[in-house]
């Protein structure tokens, strides 16, 4: 492993092992994202995979729906081996039949598919006189194809108005009784499948394949999101509130920024990231916070004790915009790497509608939350040098262009106070897209200084 760290411009000696590591733990040398983002509302949110998609639930289906010439000879005259398939109308696959197992259960009969090649598992649940209580797609495996199998047969299920399953020579005729998903089930199944098809581009890409596991963490999810920019974009920008590394004391100059004050941190590592079983060989990688101090109040001891040994060191990232520059990829055209990735949805296309396909370039984290951009406005305000009487206010939504407008007031310790300027934050990056001058900022607060001292 190489790496370099700059501060402020200036070079450090590069020390012979070190890694990059996360604001909770320190991970052998990995390459780590901070997951500090949840204190501000930017959480990256965890999947549980295991979780059977219930796609009907108790009169979820028309009148009549049900297997009745299976369950009215009961499951003793059930022939020893079962067969059948799904069979969504107007889909451009198709789903291959599987063999089917049923059993006794307290309310009725429940079939259980055992598909092969990472097909989903079909389970139905019968109440005693056929009708179907409740119809389950889960997971087969735990690959990425699977999981990406299993989001698209779910999402063209919801989206059908008639679906058939067929079993030996029974066929029940599935008829949602409601026309959509709910908003939760929707947000949620386009979250997951945003996530496996982002997982199967670095899987193509590297020619890796991932073992996934039961819950896909915050921390591995923002993982996936890093390298999947990394490689489709060479540079971008990302959000956190806090980040940590693990340096030597002789990369530490507690006499200037960040260590002294509101700086600029630059980080360098080359090693490949871990994600999930698999090592990813992403190449050389340049964390870089623009507007950052130190956190970490213990830092100056071990550096006055003269530890020799690698300090945990924290950074508040006060305008929570870090970039991320994948140096092998930085190096390619913006195009080029573009066009692999468009190659990569052309394909997928021939299988799915342009709806799930386009979930590929749509990011992972969530938009910027209220309280996101008030952290965000309060850090404008120390690394502009304004007194601590200039207070941001609670945003808003700006009606004309989407994005969270903070007001910034002059308040003092009375309580009194008034609006003296704006904010305008990106809802999605958190980028300051717009403010009020410093200068206009503090001719503003004089004035209302002014008057607020005559009325008194």
């Amino acid at each position: 492993m190489a790496y370099k760290v700059w501060v402020c411009g200036c070079q450090a000696p590069a020390p012979a092992e070190n890694g990059f590591a996360s604001s909770i733990h320190l991970s052998n040398n990995d390459f780590v994202m901070s997951v500090s983002t949840s204190e501000v509302g930017q959480a990256w949110h965890e999947v549980q995979r295991l979780v059977p998609d219930e796609l009907i639930a108790p009169n979820g289906l028309a009148p009549g729906s049900g297997l009745s010439r299976i369950t009215q000879s009961g499951l003793v005259a059930l022939p020893p081996r079962l067969r059948g398939h799904l069979e969504i109308p107007g889909v451009a696959f198709t789903i291959p039949e599987q063999e089917f197992s049923a059993r006794f259960t307290e309310g009725g009969i429940l079939l259980e598919s055992h598909p092969e090649h990472s097909w989903p598992k079909i389970l139905i649940d019968l109440l005693p006189e056929g009708d179907v209580k409740n119809f389950a797609i889960g997971p087969s495996d735990n690959t990425v194809r699977g999981e990406l199998l299993r989001t698209r047969v779910v999402f063209f299920m919801g989206a059908a108005k008639t679906w058939f399953f067929h079993l030996n020579d029974s066929i029940l005729q599935g008829q949602r009784k409601t026309e959509h998903r709910s908003e939760t089930d929707e947000t949620e199944l386009l979250y997951r499948a945003k996530i496996y098809r982002k997982l199967t581009y670095l899987e193509e890409y590297f020619d890796l394949r991932f073992l996934l596991p039961a819950t896909i963490s915050s921390e591995e999810v923002q993982r996936i999101e890093t390298i999947f920019r990394g490689i489709t974009e060479g540079e971008f920008r990302g959000r956190a509130t806090a980040m940590s590394f693990k340096l030597l004391p002789s990369m530490i100059d507690l006499s200037k920024p960040p260590f002294s004050g509101i700086g600029e941190f630059s980080y360098e590592v080359e090693a490949p990231v871990k994600l999930f079983d698999q090592q990813v060989p992403a190449g050389r990688i340049t964390v870089h916070l623009e507007k950052t101090e130190l956190a970490s109040p213990r830092v100056a001891e071990h550096i006055r004790k003269g530890s020799t040994e690698p300090i945990e060191v924290r950074f508040e990232v006060l305008d929570n915009q870090v970039v991320y520059r994948f140096e092998d990829y930085v190096r390619q055209s913006r195009q080029n790497l573009r066009q692999q990735l468009d190659q990569f949805k052309q394909g997928i296309a021939l299988e799915e509608p342009q709806e799930l396909v386009d979930l590929v370039d749509e990011p992972l984290q969530s938009d910027v939350s209220k309280l996101e951009a008030s952290q965000i406005a309060m850090g404008w305000t120390f690394y502009s040098n304004l007194p601590d009487r200039y207070c941001p206010q609670d945003p808003e939504i700006d009606q004309s262009t989407g994005h969270w407008r903070v007001p910034i007031w002059l308040v003092y310790a009375n309580g009194e106070g008034g609006h003296v300027g704006d904010l305008l934050i990106h809802k999605k990056t958190a980028v300051i897209l717009s403010h009020t001058s410093i200068e206009e900022l503090r001719s503003k607060a004089m004035a209302l200084a002014e008057t607020m001292l005559h009325a008194g």
